[in-house]
């Protein structure tokens, strides 16, 4: 098993509203079905430039999960779906120290 963290910002790109409850849950009910169970840390805060050169500010939560070394796709795949459904425009990942954009 390898550790996963990942960081789901706290509001949508499109209006700055927080996430609905259901959304979350259903996020989180796909983490425990795929992967057995996730470890939802702390909130964090960040920024980073856009293509635009714009600094963006986020607050987000890190979570934790622990996968097989031959899942990283699949759990790369659910990120897709939910940056969509997040309405982010990336999601940062880190798989066993090495860093991914979603």
């Amino acid at each position: 098993m390898i550790e996963a963290t990942f960081l789901i910002p706290l509001t949508q790109n499109g209006n700055g509203n927080g996430h609905p409850k259901k959304l979350w849950d259903n996020f989180h009910a796909e983490l425990c079905d795929t992967f057995g169970g996730f470890t939802k840390e702390c909130k964090v805060y960040g920024q980073w430039k856009n293509d635009n050169g714009e600094v963006i500010e986020d607050h987000s939560w890190k979570y934790i999960v622990a996968i097989d070394s031959n899942r990283t796709a699949e759990l790369e795949s659910c990120l897709s779906k939910f940056k969509l459904v997040f309405d982010q425009e990336a999601i940062y990942l880190s798989v066993n120290g090495q860093v991914h954009f979603i």
